[in-house]
């Protein structure tokens, strides 16, 4: 997974917002990382409950990662294997 995020992320530092939604909350997980070189270092970890306390906090400087989980939430098994599937990562 890090040598993926490696080739994709060329910024230096980014922010990834994690939204996890249940049937009566959401919970937001902010991780800011920062790449030197070929290594990716956690800078910071936090979690709120709600959406403004996120807006607070984040550095809007920063782009933004977000990452979908909870019941509704489609994934995709991504077959290697298929040239179709494999096309989206160029």
């Amino acid at each position: 997974m890090l040598t993926f995020l490696s080739k994709i992320i060329k910024i230096n530092t980014v922010n990834i917002v994690g939204v996890s939604r249940d049937e009566n909350t959401e919970t937001y997980n902010l991780l800011t990382v920062k790449r030197k070189g070929n290594k990716i270092d956690i800078v910071e970890t936090a979690t709120y409950n709600s959406f403004e306390s996120l807006k607070k906090k984040i550095d809007l400087k920063l782009p933004v990662i977000i990452a979908l989980e909870g019941k509704g939430v489609l994934n995709k098994k991504i077959d290697f294997n298929n040239e179709a599937d494999v096309n989206w990562q160029k």
